[in-house]
């Protein structure tokens, strides 16, 4: 089967390129052949299909003059819908994955595919489908939120959900209502996978079609993570440093674990209200150690006694959960969102209320009071988590199977 992968990136920005990247590997090591369209970048993964990508788009850098790029990529591009076919073309795949196109690549994409009828599945990994920012989270009031999810998206302008401002989330709003109004996603996907039942449970909450929507957890490379023995008497927290993912919740609660140290890996937006409110504790437990690569990140996890997870919004999946997982690590995470798919309490790590640092305190007690518990913890984790990745390229290969079969009727 030839697999043809879209995502805005092709190199590894985050947990959905890790994801693309691993699975398609999978794919690959059965006997698949993979195919990519994404935009042009240096450090994208090396691939035969570079010369139809489209030129790199960069948010942070762009100016006056890429304003029409940018409201193209936004909405609709031609650019981007012409690659794409000539790539269609000469490479003829079976069915497209599709992973993020937001902005970057635009939802011409979907029209490329349709027109020529190749089925179309994606992976739901954020709530962009059903929410402007994509996290079901308003920044300016630092709490989760639903507003948007029915389809009246004038609460993204209202409460200044993009970098709150109004431009860009005037922008978003304008961007949501018109895919809406065109029905791009909903009319031309022909299955979205949901990535825990948590999110399934949120599209079928929107105006997205019920029987478009399936469940089907996501997919790490087990030979990536080799666990030791070693269990040294300190915590981890990875992921990035922002408002939403609770770690201002987690330095107040070592506020009462004093002797017990902490490794924060991850950079982000709140670095520095991090450590400015490290130093207004006065802890000397806590270490920042800024963004590591997989393999310095799953060194320092692996031997640690423990992950944590502390989000505040709903985290859609929580596969940090799962990367503890694969090492025999515990987790103690937020009961909101995914993560709780991820954790069995009791057996594979233990849950508190997001946001509430005693009740994450006590627990952080509790976990580090019973070192053989941890580790009996961290044992179950591990034959979940094989379990759940064993099954998934089969899985996916069934949903593949029963698209193909449907378009082709």
């Amino acid at each position: 089967m030839r697999i043809l992968h879209i995502n805005k990136y092709l190199w590894l920005s985050g947990g959905v390129e890790r994801y693309l990247f691993d699975v398609a590997d999978a794919c690959t090591a059965q006997g698949h052949e993979i195919l990519y369209f994404s935009q042009a970048d240096s450090r994208n993964r090396p691939t035969d299909q570079d010369d139809y990508f489209v030129p790199s788009l960069d948010y942070a850098t762009a100016g006056l003059a890429q304003a029409k790029t940018i409201f193209e990529r936004t909405l609709y591009s031609r650019e981007v819908k012409d690659k794409l076919a000539a790539l269609i073309r000469d490479q003829k795949p079976d069915i497209a994955h599709i992973h993020q196109l937001y902005h970057h690549l635009s939802p011409s994409v979907l029209d490329a595919l349709t027109e020529v009828n190749i089925p179309i599945v994606q992976t739901v990994h954020d709530y962009k489908l059903i929410c402007p920012n994509y996290r079901l989270y308003s920044p300016q009031e630092q709490s989760t939120c639903t507003r948007c999810v029915q389809g009246d998206y004038s609460h993204c302008l209202k409460h200044k959900c993009i970098k709150g401002a109004y431009l860009p989330s005037a922008l978003a709003k304008f961007e949501m209502t018109h895919h809406k109004r065109k029905q791009y996603y909903k009319r031309a996907v022909d299955k979205f996978i949901c990535t825990t039942q948590f999110v399934k449970d949120r599209l079928d909450d929107s105006p997205m079609p019920s029987e478009k929507l399936v469940h089907l957890p996501l997919y790490i490379n087990l030979d990536a993570y080799t666990p030791t023995e070693i269990y040294e008497p300190y915590l981890c927290y990875v992921g990035r440093l922002a408002p939403e993912k609770g770690v201002l919740t987690l330095i107040r609660a070592m506020q009462s674990n004093p002797d017990i140290p902490l490794k924060i890996i991850g950079d982000g937006p709140i670095r520095e209200e991090c450590e400015a409110l490290i130093a207004e504790l006065g802890l000397s437990n806590i270490e920042l150690l800024g963004f590591l690569e997989r393999d310095a990140m799953t060194s320092i996890l692996g031997r640690s006694s423990g992950l944590i997870i502390p989000s505040e919004w709903y985290e859609p999946c929580g596969l940090t959960a799962w990367e503890a997982h694969a090492l025999k690590r515990p987790v103690i995470g937020a009961n909101i969102g995914g993560i709780p798919e991820s954790i069995t309490e009791g057996k594979s790590g233990l849950l508190f209320e997001s946001g509430n640092a005693e009740d994450l305190s006590n627990k952080i007690q509790s976990l580090i009071s019973q070192p053989e518990l941890g580790k009996a913890m961290g044992e179950a984790g591990s034959v979940h988590v094989h379990s759940v990745c064993g099954s998934h390229t089969e899985g996916l290969m069934n949903i593949y199977a029963e698209v193909m079969n449907s378009s082709s009727t």
